[in-house]
């Protein structure tokens, strides 16, 4: 291959790339897959750098972002076979899938909410 044709090549990924993080980037987040990077009390600090930046435009610092998953009373904690657990099955470095009380943005303002279910989906 020449390299006029790899540049248009390289060019189109990186536009359809670009359209996908916009289109994704529009609308509220439900739910997500995290890591956990901390348990305080009765919440989850895990990384949501992903769900963070899915929505910028221009220049995205290498930053990590730590959100907050508050859990109360109602909010349902599972296996990925949908196994009841505790919260103490939970550890740094699982990944876990947050399913969110309501739609919400997650950006640079707004790293807190409450979770509805959170699923371990591997254990670290």
């Amino acid at each position: 291959m020449n390299k006029k044709r790899i540049y248009v090549i390289i060019s189109l990924v990186f536009l359809l790339t670009l359209i996908i993080l916009y289109i994704r980037g529009c609308n509220p987040t439900k739910e997500f897959d995290a890591a956990i990077e901390s348990i305080e009390g009765n919440r989850f600090i895990v990384n949501c750098s992903h769900e963070v930046v899915k929505g910028m435009k221009g220049p995205i610092n290498d930053i990590g972002y730590g959100c907050n998953v508050q859990l109360t009373d109602t909010t349902k904690l599972q296996d990925a076979a949908g196994k009841t657990l505790q919260i103490q099955d939970y550890k740094h470095g699982d990944t876990v899938h947050i399913i969110l009380k309501k739609r919400q943005y997650i950006n640079q303002k707004h790293l807190s909410f409450e979770a509805s279910k959170i699923i371990l989906l591997h254990k670290e």
